[in-house]
């Protein structure tokens, strides 16, 4: 595999096109909502849509915006769902999460580039850095 400019290049090894074949593309994961809510486990994507939108409601993400009222170059960004299927160490669903996401490479620099919101990230990732930080003895800024 070379990566070269952003893309990734196939070299001819089957080994790496089996993984990225089988890694990447997961047949139980829907690509979009109507595949979602019209294709099987359609009721577990519906429980995990609706779970979604009552968190972003609950911990107020968003704000209500009338979008006439917004003045050019501002306009709403876009989103789109993204399913995933969690499962256990042994390959048993746990659970069917849906996540909505911005596209925020619609943003615009002196526009709404300044509204960003990074992922929340688990204690654990944040133990794991401390300790491959202190093994090196390195500093964090």
């Amino acid at each position: 595999m070379a990566l070269l400019a952003g893309h990734i290049r196939y070299t001819g090894s089957p080994d790496l096109k089996t993984y990225i074949s089988t890694t990447l593309i997961n047949e139980d994961e829907p690509y979009t909502y109507d595949r979602a809510i019209n294709g099987p486990n359609s009721e577990e994507w519906i429980k995990a849509i609706i779970e979604e939108v009552g968190s972003l409601i609950k911990n107020q993400t968003w704000e209500l915006v009338n979008i006439a009222s917004l003045k050019p170059p501002h306009k709403p960004l876009a989103g789109k769902w993204v399913f995933k299927v969690k499962k256990g160490k042994d390959g048993e669903v746990l659970r069917y999460k849906a996540r909505w996401v911005v596209k925020g490479y619609l943003q615009q620099y002196g526009v709404n580039y300044d509204q960003t919101f990074a992922t929340v990230v688990k204690p654990m990732a944040f133990r794991a850095l401390f300790a491959i930080t202190a093994y090196h003895d390195l500093k964090i800024e």
